[in-house]
């Protein structure tokens, strides 16, 4: 008989075939942000009795920031309010177009006799440009303006690590011409040589350097045309070019923050807030930086909805705000990330009986290209 085939002495266990997974079919709730609205129409009450002024706020959250459709809404809400002798503006933005800014200002200005700016926080860039429409700056210890040259993003500027063209300001180019003028024999009688200027077209080409230029041009332009809404508040027509060109050249970086005794030296109509109105811009701006979080809502590891409300425009008894609504699913074959499904629109939050909150949608274009980074 043959030998018998040796047995281990810990013969493996029987693995069961694995049992096909049953999809899950409970529904999926969907996320919303938290509105906040009842909490920031409390604040603004209470900033309206403390200040004697109605009171609008303007909001923008980092992921956005002033644009051309902004200005529309403005005079919606003021239009509503009515003509005033004086109003009060909460602002908190980083910035966005100049010339949205140019347009707020001109409709706040049309709106009041006088115009007060609460800074308790983020006021920067075409924030500041709005701030320079009031006949004074109220600034919260935790408030800054910024320097308001132009950064550009034009298509023909170098490209960064994501093969997008790099922003680019005309402070960032003087230097570079410096830098090279006093690195090596690049001057004649006094300017700049060809060979500083060939060197720096290798990398930025002659026409975006123009348009660099043009930008920063009318960042100085805006500035003026907005301190002369009411140029009585700065006294002479030279001292509101000194303010312009200042803000536009005088700090080494766009996002330079200037705090209220910088604002003050330089001649500003700046005034620091009292300890009972910067408890309550604290409070309002916490209610907002909630009432602005987005939230997503994951259906998949390829698919998801995401929702928020970036925007706010706010007074006593209404709110405007964007409302992003849209799905994101992964196309594996183009290997990018499909839009579908965009309900986004702007929206109208108003009182309703029995303490609860009526949501309405406005007939108003969404802003162009305002999608957040998702």
């Amino acid at each position: 008989m043959p030998d018998p085939i040796p047995q281990p002495d810990n013969p493996p266990a029987v693995v069961p075939a694995p049992v096909p997974h049953k999809p899950v079919n409970a529904p999926v709730k969907i996320r919303e942000p938290k509105h906040n609205f009842s909490s920031t129409q409390g604040l603004l009450s209470r900033l309206q009795e403390l200040t004697g002024t109605p009171v609008i706020s303007y909001y923008n959250s980092a992921r956005s920031s002033m644009v051309q459709s902004h200005p529309d809404l403005f005079l919606d809400q003021l239009h509503q309010i009515g003509h005033k002798k004086t109003l009060s503006l909460v602002l908190v933005s980083y910035g966005g177009e100049g010339h949205a800014a140019l347009r707020i200002a001109s409709i706040l200005r049309h709106y009041c006799e006088f115009l007060n700016v609460l800074v308790p926080s983020r006021a920067a860039s075409a924030a500041t440009m709005l701030c320079l429409a009031a006949d004074k700056i109220i600034m919260s210890p935790s408030g800054f303006l910024s320097a308001i040259d132009s950064s550009l993003r034009h298509g023909l500027n170098p490209k960064g690590p994501d093969n997008k063209p790099v922003t680019v300001s005309v402070d960032q180019v003087k230097r570079v011409l410096k830098f090279l003028s006093d690195e090596g024999p690049s001057k004649i009688d006094g300017t700049v040589s060809e060979g500083a200027y060939r060197t720096l077209f290798k990398y930025l080409h002659p026409l975006a350097l123009g348009e660099i230029d043009r930008a920063s041009s009318n960042s100085t332009l805006i500035a003026t045309k907005i301190m002369n809404l009411h140029p009585d508040i700065f006294g002479s027509s030279e001292k509101i070019s000194y303010l312009a060109d200042h803000l536009v050249n005088g700090y080494p970086a766009h996002g330079f923050p200037i705090l209220y005794q910088e604002a003050r030296e330089i001649g500003l109509p700046v005034e620091m807030a009292d300890e009972q109105l910067s408890d309550l811009l604290r409070d309002l701006v916490r209610s907002y930086d909630v009432a602005t979080l987005p939230a997503t809502t994951h259906f998949s590891e390829t698919f998801y909805r995401f929702t928020g409300y970036p925007d706010i425009i706010e007074s006593s008894g209404r709110r405007i705000s964007y409302r992003y609504s849209y799905n994101k699913r992964f196309n594996p074959v183009s290997r990018e990330w499909l839009t579908e499904n965009d309900l986004s629109q702007w929206i109208n939050f108003l009182p309703g009986p029995g303490g609860k909150i009526q949501i309405q949608a406005l007939d108003v274009p969404a802003p162009p290209a305002a999608a957040p980074l998702s």
